[in-house]
């Protein structure tokens, strides 16, 4: 009874030509945790997203491939409830590994934590108050997810439990475990969070959360390749989905990354460039305003410009800049430091980064204050 095997799988894509790299099993017993099981797998294919993941080739050289494992892994999942987080693409990445070495699962009647939830990952750790180490780590991920059942409210009479091929007189077989401490997030994903982390999924029912959640893995480093292109392609066909209801998704997720990008007041060359590039491959039409511009009068910081710091700054070496040593800067300069930013005694504010979404940065938006960042304001001080 309540017997629950919580999944996730990290893979080399989301198509049909795709493996699973990792895999991350928690075994609940009546609301209780009982195990962990977590391996890492030679998917014996190239692997174009390891800066979403961390694994690399080198991670997986010496790794277990799914065949060797099979075994294990149907011992483990047998005769239990399948739960996941998008359940429908974890559980298709299985059958198709299933199938390529000639087994057969029984599918029983799973729990989507994604459909139930109508929440992506991040966003239902965050409303839950849920510690996740490491995401987009197999383990840590269905950790987050075991966690997560305990808030929704099922009726396990609706589901069923899997079947799997075991055979029994097999030995246990050797695992891989990831290095945490291997594993440094792309600066450039790390950052793109705050464009892609808030997307609204609540309006999307059924197969439609399965397909925005694999769009939103494709877009999570803000760049699509052809490859992503024709793995979504083939979601959204075997899923059976209108290439209407595609359409409206894909505009949708493109306007939330503008509404992002638009939040402190303005789009940047880079946000401009970003945008261009989705909306293109996506064929997702969006009118983008202008991108704003400090003037070069600004720009040249003249003697009594009233200036206004917010933030520290780490230079080069790592050694910490303070608003007193910035206002000090600024007065060799022959420009006034000020302490407030107001719309009559300020003419221009820096902050650690331009996109700062501080109290100061956003009155000075209010005002029409231009804003540069702190290196911006070093580099002209010193040309200066």
């Amino acid at each position: 009874m309540n017997k629950l095997a919580v999944i996730d799988t990290e893979t080399t894509g989301f198509g049909r030509t795709d493996r699973i790299l990792e895999i991350g099993i928690v075994l609940i017993d009546d609301g209780k945790i009982v195990d962990e099981w977590e391996t890492i797998l030679n998917p014996l294919r190239d692997v174009s997203n390891s800066n979403i993941h961390g694994i690399t080739p080198d991670s997986f050289a010496l790794a277990p491939t799914f065949s060797e494992l099979n075994n294990d892994i149907s011992r483990i999942l047998n005769n239990r409830i399948l739960v996941a987080h998008n359940l429908s693409f974890d559980q298709n990445m299985l059958n198709m590994e299933y199938k390529r070495i000639s087994k057969e699962v029984i599918w029983g009647q799973g729990i989507c934590t994604l459909k139930i939830s109508k929440l992506k990952l991040e966003q239902a750790c965050a409303k839950f108050n849920i510690r996740n180490s490491l995401a987009h780590s197999a383990l840590s991920d269905a950790k987050a997810t075991a966690e997560l059942v305990n808030y929704l409210d099922l009726q396990f009479e609706d589901f069923s439990p899997s079947r799997f091929p075991v055979d029994s007189k097999l030995p246990l077989g050797r695992r891989l475990h990831r290095q945490d401490s291997d594993f440094q997030p792309n600066i450039k994903l790390k950052s793109s969070r705050r464009f892609t982390e808030n997307a609204d999924i609540s309006v999307y029912e059924g197969d439609l959360l399965t397909y925005v959640d694999v769009l939103s893995k494709a877009i999570s480093d803000l760049t699509i390749t052809k490859s992503e292109l024709k793995q979504l392609s083939e979601v959204y066909l075997d899923l059976g989905l209108k290439k209407e209801d595609i359409n409206r998704i894909n505009n949708a997720f493109i306007n939330s990354i503008l509404e992002a990008s638009l939040r402190d007041g303005s789009i940047n060359n880079e946000e401009e460039k970003i945008l261009k590039e989705l909306s293109e491959a996506l064929k997702v039409d969006i009118v983008l305003p202008k991108t704003v511009s400090i003037s070069k009068e600004l720009l040249i910081l003249k003697p009594g410009t009233r200036v206004c710091f917010t933030g520290t700054y780490l230079d080069e070496k790592q050694n910490l800049i303070s608003k007193e040593d910035l206002g000090k800067i600024a007065t060799k300069f022959g420009m006034v430091a000020v302490d407030a930013v107001t719309k009559k005694e300020c003419d221009l504010l820096v902050a650690s980064d331009a996109k700062s979404m501080s109290g100061k940065s956003k009155k000075a938006r209010n005002f029409g204050i231009p804003i540069i960042s702190t290196q911006e304001f070093l580099k002209l001080t010193q040309n200066g």
